[in-house]
C-alpha cells in the first residue's frame, strides 16, 4: 500500500457512512427521524403530566377533567413509547445490516490486496484494528457510532428547539446558562476521548499479541506440543506479561477520566444551585405558579439532558469519525497494481518458459535483498527442483514466479512476455500451486479440490485427480465435509492426506505451470517415493518447479537448482552435482547417512 492516507473531516466521514447506509438500506435515516420526533414528544408529555395535574388543582378543574387530561397524556405517552420501541428495534436491525456491509467491504479489500501487502506486519495490525471496529455490535465504535450519533444528533436537536420554545417565557439567561454548563461537560468528555484516541496505537500491538496467544491456546493442534513440552507456564507468563502491559493503559485512561470527573461534578453542582435557586425564588415572589415551576423544572432538566446528549452526539461522531477514518484508510489504499489483461493470449498454449532477468527482492525499501540480482531460465516443459538450506530464498523465489511478490528490481518473463504490467490475476490463471501455507476450506472434498462452488465442480475430473494422488477412498464420497470444528460430522484429514489433496487441487486446475513448495513434507519416504514415481505423468505437458528438502527426491528432475543466500549457487542434474563434489554433494551425503541410520530410504 503506497500512497499517503487522505484525511477527512468529521462531516465528510459522517456523510460517507450515511450515504452508504441509505444506498444499501434507504429507510435507516427515515427510522432515525421518526424515533427523534416520537422521543421528543414522549419527553414533552412526561414533563407536562404533573404540571397539568397541578394546573387543574390551581384553577379548580373538575376532577373528571383532571382525570381525562391525565388519561389523554398517558395514552399519548403509551402510543409514543410503543412506537419508539418498535422503530428503535427496526432501526437497530438496519443499522447492524449497514455495519455488516463493511465486513464485506473489508474482506473484499483483503482478497484483492497483493499477498505481499497482507503479509506485512504493520498491515496485519491495521487489519486487526479495522476488524475490531466492524465486527462487534457496539454502538460506541465504528460505523454504529456514526449512525447512532447522527440519530441522537437529530433527536437532541429537535428536543433542544422544543424546550427553548417553551422556556423562553421563563428567562433568557437561564436558556443561555444551561447550554454553557452543558458545553463545559462536553469539552471534558472530549478531552477524555482525545486522550484515548491519541494513545490507541500504543496498545493495538499488545492487543494483537494477547488475541493471538489466546486464540492459539484453545486450538488442539497447539495443545499437543504445549502439553508434550511442558511449556504451559512459559506461554501463560508471556500472556500475563502482555495483559499487565495492557492493564497499565487501562489504569492510565481510568485515572485521566477520574481526574476530569471531579471537575465535572463541581460544574454540575454549580448548575444545580443556580437553576434550582432561580426557580424557587420565582415561586416565593409569586412570579411563577407552582404548576409552571414543576413544568419549567421538568423542561430545564430535559433541556440540560438534550444539550448534553446533543454535544455528546458530537463527541460520539468525532470518535466514530476517527474509527471511520481508520476503516477508510484501509479500504481506500491504492496499491497501484498493474491492470493489463490478456496475458494468457499473449503467452499462447502449452507449457511455458520462465525467465528471470536481474531480479532482486526485499521486503522493505530499507531491508536487505532476500533475492539478489538473480538470472534464471526454465525451458518449456522442464522439470526443475529447487533445493537449499532454510532461508536460502526458495519459497520467496516461488512467490515471485507466482506473482504473489513483485520484484523490487528486474523483470520476470513467461514465454518471453514481461509480466510486470499485467494484473496479478492474469499470472495466477497460468499457475497451479501448492504452498507450504495451505488452506483447507470447511466444505466438501470436491469443493476443496476444485476450489469452486458445488454447481461449478467437474466431479469426474475431481475423481480422476484424487485417484492420481492416491486418495481413491475419498473419490467415492466427494460430498463429505471437511474440518470437524465447522461440521459435527466433518472429517479432519491427516497431514499427508492434506498434501495429496493440495496436489490434486493443482492437477484439477491444469495450468501450464506447476509450482510445488515442499509438496511431500508430511509424507513418509515410501509414500513420497510412490508419488514421485508418478511425477512425470502428473506433470506431463507442464513446466514444473518444486521445492524439496530431500535431495534424493530430485533425481527424476531435468535440472536441480541449489540456492544459497538468495542466489543460485549450483545447478545441474543430480549426477552432475554429485560429481562436482560441492555443497549439494555434501548435503546429499549428510542426508543419505541420516536415512541409512534411521532405516529410511534415501
Amino acid at each position: 500500500m503506497v500512497h499517503k492516507d487522505k484525511k477527512y473531516s468529521v462531516l465528510q466521514n459522517c456523510l460517507y457512512v450515511v450515504k452508504d447506509a441509505t444506498k444499501n438500506y434507504p429507510l435507516v435515516m427515515v427510522y432515525s427521524l421518526i424515533i427523534s420526533f416520537l422521543s421528543v414528544l414522549l419527553s414533552m408529555l412526561w414533563a407536562y403530566m404533573p404540571a397539568t395535574v397541578l394546573k387543574g388543582i390551581e384553577e379548580h378543574w373538575k376532577l373528571s377533567y383532571i382525570i381525562l387530561a391525565v388519561a389523554a397524556i398517558a395514552v399519548g405517552m403509551a402510543i409514543a413509547n410503543f412506537a419508539v420501541t418498535y422503530f428503535a428495534a427496526v432501526h437497530s436491525v438496519a443499522k447492524n445490516n449497514c455495519r455488516q456491509q463493511y465486513i464485506l467491504y473489508v474482506n473484499k479489500k483483503i482478497m484483492n490486496c497483493r499477498y505481499q501487502t497482507i503479509e506485512n506486519a504493520d498491515v496485519q495490525v491495521k487489519i486487526e484494528q479495522v476488524e475490531n471496529l466492524i465486527f462487534p455490535d457496539n454502538d460506541s465504535i465504528g460505523i454504529n457510532a456514526v449512525l447512532c450519533g447522527v440519530k441522537n444528533l437529530i433527536l437532541t436537536a429537535v428536543g433542544v428547539v422544543s424546550c427553548i420554545a417553551i422556556l423562553q417565557q421563563l428567562s433568557g439567561w437561564i436558556i443561555l446558562f444551561v447550554p454553557v454548563i452543558s458545553l463545559i461537560n462536553t469539552l471534558i468528555g472530549r478531552l477524555c476521548d482525545r486522550y484515548y484516541q491519541k494513545n490507541r496505537d500504543n496498545w493495538s500491538k499488545t492487543d494483537k499479541k494477547i488475541a493471538y496467544i489466546n486464540e492459539k491456546l484453545i486450538l488442539k493442534e497447539y495443545g499437543k506440543d504445549i502439553s508434550a513440552y511442558g511449556c504451559e507456564d512459559w506461554i501463560l507468563d508471556r500472556l500475563e506479561s502482555h495483559i499487565r502491559e495492557r492493564a497499565g493503559w487501562f489504569r492510565k485512561i481510568q485515572n485521566f477520566d477520574d481526574a476530569l470527573g471531579v471537575i465535572r461534578i463541581l460544574v454540575n453542582l454549580v448548575y444545580d444551585v443556580v437553576v434550582m435557586g432561580y426557580a424557587v425564588w420565582g415561586v416565593l415572589n409569586g412570579s411563577i405558579t407552582l404548576s409552571s415551576f414543576v413544568l419549567y423544572m421538568g423542561l430545564i432538566s430535559q433541556l440540560s439532558s438534550f444539550i448534553n446528549r446533543f454535544l455528546g452526539s458530537f463527541n460520539s461522531l468525532i470518535a466514530g469519525s476517527n474509527d471511520v477514518q481508520l476503516i477508510r484508510d484501509f479500504l481506500e489504499k491504492d496499491e497501484q497494481l498493474p491492470a493489463k489483461t490478456g496475458l494468457k493470449e499473449q503467452v499462447g498454449e502449452g507449457p511455458l518458459s520462465i525467465r528471470l532477468e536481474n531480479v532482486s527482492f526485499r521486503y522493505t525499501e530499507e531491508g536487505e535483498d532476500v533475492i539478489s540480482n538473480l538470472n534464471l531460465c526454465i525451458q518449456k516443459g522442464e522439470k526443475v527442483a529447487l533445493v537449499g538450506e532454510n532461508g536460502a530464498g526458495k519459497s520467496t523465489l516461488i512467490k515471485l514466479i507466482s506473482g504473489m511478490y513483485r520484484p523490487t528490481e528486474g523483470e520476470i518473463y513467461l514465454n518471453d512476455v514481461p509480466v510486470s504490467e499485467y494484473a496479478p490475476e492474469e499470472i495466477y490463471e497460468l499457475l497451479s500451486v501448492a504452498f507450504q501455507d495451505f488452506v483447507v476450506l470447511p466444505f466438501s472434498i470436491a469443493c476443496n479440490v476444485a476450489m469452486a462452488e458445488e454447481q461449478d465442480v467437474d466431479r469426474e475430473l475431481v475423481r480422476r485427480c484424487l485417484t492420481e494422488v492416491g486418495l481413491d477412498k475419498y473419490a467415492a464420497d466427494m460430498d463429505e465435509k471437511l474440518i470437524s470444528e465447522a461440521h459435527v460430522d466433518g472429517r479432519d484429514l491427516s497431514g499427508g492426506e492434506v498434501q495429496r489433496m493440495l496436489i490434486a487441487r493443482a492437477l484439477y486446475k491444469n495450468a501450464p505451470i506447476l509450482l510445488l513448495d515442499e509438496p511431500t513434507a508430511a509424507l513418509d519416504a515410501v509414500a513420497e517415493s510412490e508419488l514421485y514415481q508418478k511425477y512425470h505423468s502428473l506433470t506431463a505437458g507442464k513446466t514444473s518447479l518444486f521445492i524439496s528438502h530431500r535431495l534424493a527426491s530430485t533425481r527424476f528432475c531435468d535440472r536441480i537448482l541449489f540456492m544459497k543466500n538468495g542466489g543460485i549457487a549450483e545447478e545441474g542434474t543430480h549426477e552432475e552435482l554429485l560429481a562436482a563434489g560441492k555443497e549439494y554433494a555434501e548435503l546429499f551425503e549428510l542426508q543419505s547417512r541420516y536415512y541409512k541410520d534411521s532405516g529410511e530410504c534415501a
